[in-house]
């Protein structure tokens, strides 16, 4: 038995037991459980500490590096680190966030430590007069952790190929709970909507915006609190605003919005960061043929196949969206081959069991 302890990023703890609710962004904290480990969760809470505040506005902004000293580093929760034997970190958020006790326990304490990569490497520098800082932090992550697990394969390259220590990075696919996600109706290429659903910074939201008045014959759905979004005005265009941490809409209900749908759109920007991915396992999961831009970020180009089990979009441009829309929606044929594929490529790949037993052999 192992005392281990998750560093989410909120939204997980009013959840954990939540029988109606999909386990994938819990990265195996119920596998661990289930096996009798002693388990705790951090997540941010609102504290007034002004000097955190300031250091972490100014290693943001100047230095690119995402750290939240001000809702995660307190006496609490160093405690419950400090008594754990493995340590768990989500992203690369939380881990910077608690950098100055990583750097202690690995001179002092040594505890098993592992954090998940989703996007660190796909930062903007805004002032490059700081590049040096900035990579200098990440080298100190990289340094303080025993684990760093990629979720996408392009930023996994991309990482094995510009820093030293990679026989700490390893690949791990982001997977989806199979046994939630999943359609107790044969898909339906009669359904109507077209269905977008994302908050992240790297959804393509000038594509998205002007896709609904190109094709004013097909009706739209997206599931956002994207501001460029949210404002779109659009006759068949349906806004519904909404984030999974703020836990707006249930997982449920979000099923129900997949299985209405006759596809699912993702137009990103071209990123190292697996963007997308979650609601693209999803969607597929349940059979619901995904349209997706094709980026560096893509998560496992080995495993999906154009116009066999995912349609990629390589020109990321407004006209190549608006025709391959329209090439697709008609296609019952294709549709259908694509919802078996996507089903089938799902549950063999990407389900939980997978994951855990993949994460079990890097942790050991």
């Amino acid at each position: 038995m192992k005392k281990i302890t998750y560093i989410f990023s909120g939204g997980r703890s009013n959840r954990l037991d939540d029988i109606n609710s999909a386990k994938e962004f819990y990265y195996s904290y119920h596998f661990f459980k289930k096996n009798g480990n002693k388990l705790n969760i951090i997540e941010p809470h609102v504290r007034r500490n002004y000097f955190y505040k300031l250091l972490d506005k100014i290693i943001n902004k100047y230095f690119d590096i995402p750290m939240y000293l001000n809702s995660f580093l307190s006496i609490r929760n160093l405690r419950t680190l400090l008594q754990s034997q493995l340590i768990i970190f989500v992203n690369e958020s939380t881990a910077f966030s608690f950098l100055p006790y990583l750097i202690y326990q690995r001179i002092f304490k040594k505890q098993q430590t592992l954090v998940f990569i989703m996007g660190l490497f796909s930062k903007r520098i805004n002032y490059p007069f700081f590049l040096k800082i900035h990579k200098l932090l990440i080298n100190l992550l990289i340094k303080s952790v025993d684990n760093l697990v990629f979720l996408g394969k392009g930023e996994f390259t991309f990482a094995t190929q510009n820093y030293k220590s990679s026989n700490k990075f390893h690949f791990l696919p982001f997977s989806v709970d199979t046994n939630f996600w999943k359609n107790t109706n044969t898909y339906s290429s009669n359904n109507e909507e077209i269905l977008f659903i994302g908050n992240d910074g790297n959804r393509n939201t000038q594509i998205l915006s002007r896709i609904p008045s190109k094709l004013p014959q097909y009706q739209f759905k997206y599931l956002t609190s994207i501001k460029e979004l949210t404002s779109v005005n659009e006759r068949n265009l349906e806004i519904l605003k909404g984030k999974w941490s703020e836990n707006t809409y249930s997982d449920t209900e979000i099923k129900d919005f997949y299985q209405n749908a006759k596809l699912v759109i993702l137009p990103l920007k071209n990123t190292y960061q697996p963007s997308g991915q979650s609601v693209a396992l999803q969607a597929m999961s349940l059979g619901i043929p995904v349209v997706i831009s094709q980026t560096k970020g893509f998560w496992d180009p080995d495993i999906f196949n154009h116009n066999e089990n995912i349609i990629f979009i390589e020109e990321n441009s407004e006209t190549a969206w608006v025709n391959s829309i329209q090439a697709i929606y008609n296609n019952d044929e294709l549709l259908q081959k694509l919802s078996k594929n996507a089903f089938n490529t799902i549950t063999k790949h990407y389900n939980l069991d997978v994951f855990h037993d993949k994460l079990l052999k890097i942790l050991s």
